[in-house]
């Protein structure tokens, strides 16, 4: 995939923030107060309002969140570390997988935060991993956008438009972007250097605190930025990605090894090994030759670390299902949870080993235990409904999404999706419509939530308790899309650009909603009760 306009928005907004070599780590930290100016130039609300376009754009540009596994660990990893951020966006922090090989992370206003695959899989442990990320979620609890345009507006009025539009430009071409940004709006180049470094100091030093009361070995940042630093000692022809956003020192590194030594603690963690299973998740299904992988990883000697041994030995497990090898892949997971009966990772594995033989009875016994054993995996019920699906028993599948959905609260929107594609296969088209809605409402696509509320009340008896409840959700549908099409300062940056967003990213079959009717069914189908 070309990820040359991989969203403008989201990489400008990155460029927007961009680090630059750390100042002393040593002033005061603190949270950002209501009523400062920074609300002044971009509210909570209007950061949330940016937030949910970006993603919109995002989504359909960047290859996203296609493993549901992997995206179910970053987000929780994130969630454990965002808990001890002292400040929440309006609509919480949200956590996302970008499958791209290049090392690169982002956040966006509204608590967006992204990781590119190709990070993930170069952190050595989760305590680097988690450094990453608390860095990221500390640009966002601090306001650092927000307090980004005050300085901006502070050296010379400008629009919020204005400094957006020069953001955008300088993502197509960094040199004219910043002239964009320093002339249009006429910055001071020394005033705009310091405030950089000041806000990379803070989003350290904020960083390795909320690594530290989340239970994470903060070294763990030094760490990563000291493998990017050899990285780009040793580059040949280009540094690491993210280097480009996020500029190291040796300085730098230092002031944030330090500053780990005075918090840590000999019982904090460095590594898991559901971190190590997920990197070779990663490496497993991401590499352009399984089988040269699958030959290299069976040429290493067993590692001396056994978390790390059962992680190479079920990413050669993924590699032979992915190469049609279901027997092997079944036989050394087997053996692998001969010491781990209850590991999710190692089940769903297992399931799909068992599926790739033929043997849905055994898949769906394990789907069930997995599910037992890990209520909250949404991951696991969306596996099991897949085999249900597969099985031709989709009203099955539908029943087990919506049981699923009625027990936890912080579920993704992909769920509804397939909740909609199992309803569809069932022939219950209104039911498919309400949960294809409220997947939209969910991505921050509020017309297309509209449009299918509209034709679901089409199709039920207007004074059914159906009607009632879809009558009122299309009026929430509908509020929440005249909020959208408000005044948003994202969308004025926007404005007579000639900004190239890229084509919108084809969805493969395994993500795409099966096709929903556009014309209303004559017959009347009430949706289910909730």
């Amino acid at each position: 995939m070309n990820q040359a306009p991989l969203t403008v928005l989201l990489l400008g907004l990155l460029l927007w923030i961009t680090p630059l070599p750390s100042a002393s780590p040593h002033a005061d930290v603190r949270l950002p107060q209501m009523g400062e100016p920074a609300d002044q130039a971009l509210s909570p609300r209007d950061e949330a309002r940016v937030g949910r376009n970006l993603m919109i754009h995002a989504r359909r540009t960047l290859d996203i969140d296609r493993d549901h596994q992997i995206s179910a660990y970053l987000d929780s990893l994130g969630q454990q570390l965002a808990t001890h951020a002292g400040h929440e966006p309006i609509d919480g922090y949200t956590f996302f997988v970008i499958h791209a090989p290049e090392i690169n992370a982002l956040a966006a206003p509204g608590g967006y935060i992204g990781m590119n695959t190709g990070l993930i899989a170069e952190a050595e442990n989760e305590a680097q991993l988690a450094g990453v990320l608390a860095h990221e979620i500390a640009h966002v609890s601090q306001r650092h956008i927000a307090r980004r345009i005050v300085d901006q507006q502070a050296a010379a009025p400008a629009s919020l438009a204005q400094i957006v539009a020069g953001i955008l430009i300088g993502t197509v071409n960094p040199q004219a972007g910043q002239a964009a940004i320093i002339t249009g709006i006429g910055r001071d180049a020394q005033r705009q250097l310091d405030f950089t470094r000041s806000i990379e100091a803070e989003a350290d030093r904020v960083g390795i605190g909320i690594m530290a009361r989340a239970g994470f070995h903060p070294e763990g940042m030094a760490e990563f930025f000291e493998i990017l630093l050899r990285q780009e000692l040793g580059a040949v022809d280009a540094a690491p990605e993210y280097l480009r956003t996020h500029p190291l020192s040796s300085r730098r590194v230092a002031e944030a090894r330090d500053r780990a030594r005075e918090m840590a603690d000999t019982d904090m963690r460095r590594d898991t090994p559901t971190f190590q299973l997920m990197r070779h998740r990663l490496l497993a299904l991401e590499g352009q030759s399984p089988r040269e992988r699958l030959a290299r990883w069976s040429a290493q000697g067993a590692h001396e670390d056994p978390a790390r041994e059962t992680a190479r030995q079920y990413g050669m497990a993924l590699i032979e299902l992915e190469i049609n090898e279901p027997g092997a892949a079944a036989e050394r997971i087997a053996r692998l949870r001969a010491d781990d009966r209850d590991n999710l990772h190692l089940l769903l594995a297992a399931a799909q080993a068992d599926r790739a033989m033929g043997d849905f009875e055994q898949a769906d016994e394990r789907y069930r235990q997995a599910r037992d054993l890990h209520p909250s995996s949404w991951p696991a019920a969306l596996d099991h409904a897949d085999l249900l699906r597969q099985q031709g028993r989709p009203e099955q599948a539908a029943g087990t999404l919506r049981r699923f959905l009625r027990e936890h609260e912080r579920i993704p929107a992909v769920v509804w999706r397939e909740k909609a594609r199992a309803h569809d296969e069932a022939g219950n088209r209104t039911a498919s419509r309400e949960a294809l809605a409220e997947w939209y409402t969910r991505s921050h696509r509020y017309d297309e939530a509209v449009r299918q509320l509209e034709l679901a009340l089409e199709e039920v008896d207007s004074d059914s308790n159906a009607a009632h409840r879809l009558r009122s959700r299309l009026d929430d549908a509908r509020t929440q899309q005249r909020g959208r099409l408000a005044r948003d300062p994202l969308a004025d940056g926007l404005r007579g650009l000639d900004v190239d967003f890229g084509p919108e990213r084809v969805l493969p079959d395994s993500e795409a909603p099966s096709p929903i009717p556009v014309s209303p069914s004559s017959e009347s189908t009430e949706t289910e009760a909730r």
